[in-house]
């Protein structure tokens, strides 16, 4: 049989469950909802670089830098054009059909996973489609690329 609670040990046992709601609640309130990410549409007709499968450019959306690769007839790849080893700025090698970083010759398959040189991550990828003739690309809300002034 259980020890019946005096009236004394309820109060003490409701007061610490407040206590810790009231907490979380404070600490679920002082974190800031993260920002969404965002969806940018481009004519297709303005990127002149990627209009055959096998092509790629760097493009400026929207203030920002992207890697463009058109992998398939209908399938756009979308990179960060900064290479995950030192940063520098990536192209694309139509020839070897892959993205090369000239600073320290670090190569990425068209999927932007390192194939060879010092870097070891991939390139940071953000999801792409092809809706009629827009390209549609789900960017986030940070900067693709850090200021200029940071910029190798």
């Amino acid at each position: 049989m259980s020890n019946p609670i005096d009236r004394r040990g309820f109060l003490a046992t409701l007061l610490a469950a407040g206590t810790g709601l009231l907490v979380r609640s404070v600490k679920a309130a002082e974190q800031p909802d993260k920002p969404k990410d965002r969806l940018v549409a481009v004519s297709l007709g303005s990127l002149d670089g990627i209009r055959e499968k096998g092509s790629g450019m760097l493009a400026e959306i929207q203030g920002e830098t992207l890697l463009l690769i058109r992998t398939e007839e209908q399938k756009i790849a979308a990179f960060s054009p900064l290479c995950t080893h030192e940063k520098c700025v990536v192209e694309f090698d139509r020839e070897a059909r892959q993205i090369e970083c000239n600073c320290h010759r670090s190569s990425f398959d068209l999927a932007g996973k390192p194939v060879g040189g010092p870097a070891k991550e991939p390139l940071r990828q953000f999801p792409a489609a092809i809706k009629g003739d827009k390209l549609i690309i789900k960017l986030p809300t940070d900067p693709v690329l850090p200021p200029k002034s940071q910029k190798n």
